[in-house]
């Protein structure tokens, strides 16, 4: 037994010298490790410290809903990682917040709201979508099937869809002008506008020609524009950016920011396990579209949609082929950012998987849950 005992003893602390002397290896070097680049601005939408303010009031306002109940900030909470906690995202018409919200009807139209088709994705690190060159971009793919290219448009598309922020107050071709023309007519907002936009304030202040703009120089009428708008909460959003994180430090240069697990599950994340195959780069995402064969749950994207009412669910989410057109990318979607990535659980595009651990299992079995997706695809 004092034989056995003393080789036991040996092995343990030959394996804990390993591993301390493997958790001092420099993993930054081995696998490229860099820190976030600089925010990708576009020209014009610098940074503003008014107009990221003026942007944030207008996130978690429900102004911005068609029938006042319901504002960004109902869905992308700081609680849950500017996601929702849910499966799928319930908008107006609903009640609660987080996973406790529960879906309702319309108070216009007394018909009934569903569900969004997809898991609600979280606002931050938004900044660093990329685009076709696999870079962080002023125009990078936004949502889950890249239909929106930058933080600027895709601000907008919540206003129009009638399980988001719409709801049956007025056509969706009305939506943003309608959002508008309340804007306009609160006192408060236009000062903050002015504030925030100063060259578009001096065009309707003085009725000068816009030289900037180089396809319609014509005075501005108001400072609360479609571009204003959608600046502004595409200024608030582009700063939420987690860049203080363990991962962060230790990439910086903190040796000890991570533990020698984490550093074992870094080395496995890009070495045998090879989640950086896709999920590469200080954002953790190549941004590309990708087809894996997630169980479809939920309604899935709607075959047609109605201004009231319900609209008629298919069953099926295409994915980017929706929007490309190319059959390649049928039930493809975008890789997206692992950073924060533990408070924004449910994962996938329809929230089918609960937890981490699921994901993981999802793809050491190979993915192709998804039935009506052909295997050789």
């Amino acid at each position: 037994y004092t034989r056995v005992n003393a080789f036991i003893a040996t092995l343990c602390l030959s394996v804990i010298v390993a591993g301390s002397a493997w958790s001092q290896e420099d993993l930054r070097q081995r696998f490229g490790l860099t820190p976030l680049p600089p925010i990708p601005y576009p020209v014009d939408n610098q940074y503003n410290p008014d107009r990221v303010e003026l942007g944030r009031l207008l996130f978690f306002d429900p102004i911005l809903g068609g029938e006042m109940d319901t504002g960004c900030g109902s869905c992308h909470l700081p609680s849950f990682g500017m996601a929702d906690g849910r499966q799928l995202g319930a908008g107006t018409g609903s009640k609660g917040l987080g996973p406790d919200r529960v879906l309702g009807v319309s108070s216009v139209t007394g018909d009934t709201i569903i569900a969004e088709p997809r898991n609600t994705m979280t606002i931050f690190n938004t900044a660093y979508n990329k685009d076709e060159s696999n870079l962080p971009s002023t125009k990078g793919f936004m949502l889950w099937d890249g239909k929106d290219r930058g933080l600027e448009a895709q601000a907008l598309r919540a206003i129009i869809v009638r399980v988001e922020l719409r709801g049956d107050s007025y056509p969706r071709e009305m939506a943003v002008d309608s959002v508008l023309t309340r804007l306009r007519n609160v006192p408060d907002y236009v000062q903050l506008f002015n504030r925030a936009f100063p060259a578009e304030a001096d065009s309707v202040a003085r009725q000068i020609p816009r030289l900037a703009c180089s396809w319609d120089t014509a005075p501005l009428e108001s400072v609360i524009t479609r571009s204003t708008l959608g600046r502004a909460i595409a200024a608030f959003e582009r700063e939420l950016v987690t860049d203080d994180t363990p991962y962060d430090r230790y990439v910086a240069g903190d040796d000890d920011a991570l533990t020698a697990s984490q550093k074992r599950g870094l080395v496995l994340f890009f070495e045998k396990a090879r989640c950086a195959n896709c999920h590469n780069g200080p954002e953790f995402s190549e941004g590309r579209f990708r087809v894996q064969g997630v169980e479809q749950i939920g309604p899935g994207q709607p075959l047609a949609s109605t201004q009231t009412g319900t609209p008629r669910p298919s069953g099926k989410d295409r994915g980017r082929f929706v929007t490309s057109g190319n059959t390649n990318e049928l039930f493809a979607f975008r890789t997206v950012s692992l950073r924060q990535v533990t408070e924004t659980a449910p994962y996938m595009h329809d929230g089918a998987l609960a937890t981490l651990e699921d994901v993981i299992e999802f793809y050491d079995r190979g993915g192709g849950d998804e039935e009506t997706i052909a295997e050789e695809n």
